[in-house]
């Protein structure tokens, strides 16, 4: 009887608890879902705004570009917020994660980006762009993570059954790491093994270049470059930033190279894609002075000098140039825009 009652007591105890929690539940569902709606018009409206910046820095109008860009930043952060008053970012939903994730790259949070994909790793163990992007993200958000880094990246490149484009991709990455870590050697031998993947991988490419360069070998490296094609917006930022940065760690370095034309030519071909035309201008000199046949090189010095204002040597580059070879209706052209 006694055992009866209180079974009843906490079967009513059970139902009352129900019905007093059940609209909480709901409460928290509706909560949750309107701080998604509200984090997907902010993503929304961010990336408008960031669009309309980089228009605005295309048709060469700054300061509509940074206004712009200060909205679409602020809108992020404020979507980055309301994603995760959603839970969005701890979700047992994949989809919701790795919008979460794709938001938090464009808003340029990396650190949040990478836990997002490590989470991806942990709901979908199977797939392996979830762990290349979380090797990726954990990279670009900076040293304190370069562990998480180097073990999923590691992953992907040993793990059985990765795909040879994921292979590749990590290896590249990797490249990346060793690259800033100062041991060029190292990088150089992941960007030839994403080579050995796939030999026309344009990161590797670049990668294996600014190796080279580095190296002082800036023939090697300038053939590597000038063979690329249909290059994105991503892989001209790398491209930009590599070869600039090989140029000054070999400046660095002291390094030298064989004194020919040929390396000199070269030389001059990588520092006029980062703008430095006194530099060029040099190595141009010393290029025409070992052969003086080469009509390209005094094409390129033409356009350095009438760069920095010296315009009666520029005339001078050209006309030599055209002496050599009289069929070049482009060089004309220019040499009488000069006169």
């Amino acid at each position: 009887m006694w055992y009866n009652l209180s079974m009843s007591r906490h079967t009513i105890t059970s139902i009352l608890a129900t019905f007093i929690l059940f609209p909480v539940f709901l409460l928290g569902c509706g909560s949750s879902a309107k701080h998604l709606s509200e984090a997907r018009d902010l993503a929304d409206r961010a990336a408008t705004a960031q669009a309309a910046s980089l228009k605005a820095t295309q048709q060469n109008q700054p300061q509509a570009a940074q206004e712009q860009y200060a909205e679409s930043r602020e809108l992020y952060g404020q979507a980055i917020v309301a994603y995760q008053q959603a839970r969005a970012d701890v979700s047992s939903n994949a989809e919701r994660v790795l919008e979460f994730a794709e938001v938090a790259e464009a808003a340029g949070e990396r650190d949040l980006a990478a836990l997002a994909y490590h989470h991806l790793t942990e709901l979908e163990p199977d797939e392996w762009k979830w762990k290349l992007n979380a090797g990726r993200s954990y990279r670009l958000a900076g040293d304190a993570f370069q562990d998480n880094a180097l073990r999923f990246l590691q992953a992907c490149t040993t793990g059985e059954g990765a795909p040879d484009d994921i292979r590749a991709d990590a290896y590249v990455e990797l490249g990346k790491i060793y690259w800033g870590l100062g041991l060029f050697e190292n990088a150089g031998g992941f960007f030839s093994s994403a080579q050995a993947l796939n030999p026309d991988h344009t990161p590797a490419r670049i990668g294996t270049a600014a190796v080279a360069i580095r190296d002082g070998d800036m023939a090697a490296g300038s053939t590597i470059l000038d063979g690329l094609v249909q290059v994105s917006q991503e892989d001209t930022a790398l491209m930009n930033f590599l070869l600039a940065d090989a140029l000054r760690r070999f400046d660095d370095s002291r390094g030298i190279f064989p004194d020919t034309a040929e390396q000199h030519y070269a030389y001059a071909r990588l520092l006029v894609r980062v703008g430095k035309y006194y530099e060029t201008m040099l190595a141009l000199e010393r290029s025409v002075a070992l052969n003086g046949d080469n009509y390209p090189a005094y094409n390129l010095l033409g356009g350095v000098l009438s760069q920095i204002g010296e315009q009666d040597r520029a005339r001078k580059a050209y006309e030599t140039s055209l002496e050599m070879n009289p069929d070049q209706p482009r060089t004309r052209e220019i040499l009488g825009q000069l006169q």
